[in-house]
C-alpha cells in the first residue's frame, strides 16, 4: 500500500520519533567541514544560518515556510531577524505543534500557521518576499 506524505508524517513513529531524536526538527543539518565535531542540533542551526544567508533578507520581508512542519526553521529565523513568516502545512499535527512552538516562544505576531498546501497557497498574489522550503520539495 503506498502511503501519502501527510499518513507519514500523522504516523506514531514519525511524531513521536522526530521530537526524541531531532528536537523537533524534520531535517538534518549542514556541516561545513567534516572533521569538525559537531552535533546535529549544532549543524542544523548552521543549516538554518546558511538559509538565512542565502534568502538575503530585508527588515519587514513576508516570508513562506513551505511545508513548515513544526515550525523549527520559521521560529529560530524569527527569532533572530524583523521579518514576518507564514508558514503552511497539509498534516495538522504539525500545524499545532508549530503554533504551540511560537507561542511558547511569543512570536505569535510575526509567525502564522496555515492548514494546507503549498501547491495551491491560500495568500494573496504578491503578498511574499520571498520562500523556502526545508527537505519538502522532494514530497511535492
Amino acid at each position: 500500500m503506498k502511503r501519502t506524505v501527510k499518513e507519514y508524517y500523522e504516523n506514531p513513529e514519525s511524531k513521536y520519533g522526530y521530537e526524541i531524536f531531532l528536537k523537533g526538527a524534520q531535517h538534518f543539518g549542514y556541516y561545513p567541514n567534516i572533521k569538525d565535531k559537531i552535533s546535529e542540533y549544532e549543524a542544523q542551526d548552521l543549516l538554518h544560518d546558511l538559509l538565512i544567508e542565502k534568502l538575503e533578507l530585508e527588515d519587514g520581508d513576508t516570508l513562506l515556510d513551505a511545508g513548515c512542519g513544526r515550525g523549527v526553521v520559521s521560529c529560530y529565523i524569527a527569532q533572530r531577524l524583523p521579518v514576518k513568516i507564514i508558514g503552511i502545512d497539509i498534516v495538522p499535527y504539525m500545524i499545532e505543534k508549530a503554533r504551540s512552538r511560537s507561542k511558547k516562544l511569543d512570536l505569535q505576531d510575526k509567525i502564522s500557521y496555515i492548514e494546507g498546501s503549498f501547491q495551491g497557497l491560500p495568500v494573496e498574489s504578491k503578498s511574499i518576499d520571498k520562500v523556502y522550503t526545508v527537505e519538502t520539495l522532494s514530497h511535492a
